[in-house]
């Protein structure tokens, strides 16, 4: 009998996708992270205090602007509510946002595809607009055969990758 009677498991690795649909780790600098996270502080700030009453939105593109920033808004301020009711809002946006032509509006398309996990609509309309999605990135970096890890490499692999400079993740600094 070869067998591990041990009735021990290991886990080699527990991944959760992000909430959010651009990766900060890999479409922006430490210093663009850093103003995300203050303008997020501010943002739940804000709301502690108390937020002034908006105006109703004179036309129909605005009032869709609006429940897409009001989305936005709450998956900062209140990650629970928008975990569980978020579907609506962006269904009714992806009927508006599909009708529209513009080049803003497609893009808004997509982050509703995003997060209503409609995942190869969204990457299509990313292709689209010429942007690259995270899945490209991750499905990019492989093994170098030369090392177990990428520590302190991974950072810099993921911005030539993204900015397109060199051939991407693969190609290793000497």
């Amino acid at each position: 009998m070869d067998r591990n009677c041990l009735g021990l498991a290991v886990v080699a690795a527990t991944m959760l996708d992000e909430a959010e649909e651009r990766s900060t780790g890999y479409f922006a600098t430490r210093e663009e992270r850093a103003a995300r996270a203050g303008e997020e502080a501010d943002l739940r700030q804000q709301w502690k205090l108390g937020r002034p009453q908006q105006p109703l939105p004179a036309t129909a593109s605005a009032t869709a602007d609006a429940l897409y920033a009001a989305l936005d808004t709450a998956r900062v301020i209140n990650p629970r509510w928008w975990g569980q009711e978020r579907r609506r809002g962006y269904e009714v946006l992806l009927r508006f946002y599909r009708a529209q032509e513009t080049a803003r509006a497609k893009r808004k398309l997509a982050t509703c595809y995003y997060y209503l996990q409609m995942f190869e609509a969204w990457e299509t309309e990313l292709a689209a607009a010429e942007e690259t999605a995270p899945r490209a990135v991750e499905k990019a970096l492989r093994w170098s055969g030369n090392t177990d890890t990428y520590a302190r490499e991974n950072y810099d692999l993921v911005r030539r990758f993204v900015t397109g400079g060199g051939t991407g993740p693969t190609s290793r600094p000497k």
